[in-house]
């Protein structure tokens, strides 16, 4: 049974403090939601009977019904092959965005990874405040199962991977995780950050022609080398970075566990609310988004506030990650 709530004395100076805030700069949040759609992505995920590729659109589905606000703008890419689609420019009509996403279809090509969130991450920048004086957000959502691969020669942020031994974010001049990395961070003081979200869907798997059903081809049509394995650590340590440096989460989906549904009230992506989260709220109540931290911005209206607080509440214990019973502090 839960136990009844007893918010220290800073929380509750914290709630008052609101009605003293400065609410004359509004904050739009714009979202990239990338998609990726190489032939990999139609392996079956054993626990949901579907392939990567639709539980990848159902998980971004799920994030679109959390956009309410009309200061909520939202794009989607898909990439595949040797080039990616802007299927839809920022829109903050979020009935048509999630008619356009559930009608994208899987391909069967390759990976162009860097070439895309290079794109992506310009489009993002390029994007205007749609009221003037308005404070902006801009974030990435990646749902993707594998690494660079087939970025054409000439394109933006293409080149060779790294050498193993790099380590994040010093990668040899050159290579394509270099450029990325110099893409989101450039010297000097640089645009406005683009913050990273991404879930790595991974598992086991052959590729078609080496006893599986999962292709991915080459423009030429040759089959991508076979992986029996996980993607390499070396891709994870270079996703894990760019996610913690942006200040974004990374979640890895094996297939052989049902895909993690997000629930309002988790602002730590471990798919359970509980203290954890009660506290980053009361932590950032009261403040914008910048600066305050947007993963406690749970309804992305740009504040975190008693609307915030109450979705916490609302759902506290409850969530596929949690192990016990959560509950409520009483310290």
């Amino acid at each position: 049974m839960l136990k009844t709530l007893k918010l220290p004395l800073t929380a509750l100076l914290l709630m008052a403090s609101l009605s003293a805030f400065d609410a004359a700069a509004a904050v739009e949040r714009h979202i990239a939601i990338v998609l990726d759609r190489s032939g990999s992505m139609t392996a079956m995920r054993p626990a949901e009977g579907r392939s990567r590729f639709e539980s990848a659109k159902h998980a971004a589905y799920t994030d679109l019904t959390r956009l309410t606000s009309a200061s909520n703008y939202v794009s989607i890419w898909t990439f595949e092959g040797t080039g990616f689609i802007p299927v839809l420019y920022f829109s903050n009509n979020f009935t048509a965005a999630k008619t356009l996403l559930m009608g994208l279809n899987v391909g069967s090509g390759t990976t162009p990874l860097a070439s895309t969130l290079c794109s992506v991450v310009d489009s993002l920048r390029a994007f205007p405040a749609q009221a003037p004086g308005n404070l902006m957000l801009k974030e990435l959502l990646l749902f993707s199962d594998g690494e660079e691969n087939s970025s054409p020669p000439g394109s933006q942020c293409a080149g060779p991977s790294a050498p193993s031994t790099d380590v994040y974010p010093n990668y040899t001049a050159g290579t394509w995780q270099a450029k990325v990395v110099s893409k989101f961070f450039p010297p000097g003081s640089g645009p406005m950050n683009v913050i990273v979200h991404a879930r790595v869907f991974a598992d086991y798997f052959t590729l078609t022609g080496t006893g599986s059903s999962t292709p991915e081809r080459n423009a030429d049509g040759s089959l991508v080398q076979a992986s029996h394995s996980l993607l390499p650590s070396s891709f994870y340590a270079f996703l894990t970075g760019l996610v913690q440096n942006t200040g974004g989460s990374m979640t890895l989906v094996l297939d052989s566990q049902p895909a993690p549904r997000t629930i309002a009230g988790d602002t730590n992506g471990d798919f359970c609310v509980d203290n954890s989260d009660l506290n980053l709220v009361l932590a950032n109540y009261g403040y914008r988004v910048p600066p305050g931290n947007p993963n406690a911005d749970l309804n992305f209206d740009g504040v975190i506030d008693y609307d915030d607080y109450s979705l916490v509440l609302s759902n506290f214990g409850r969530g596929i990650g949690c192990t016990s019973s959560a509950t409520l502090s009483d310290d």
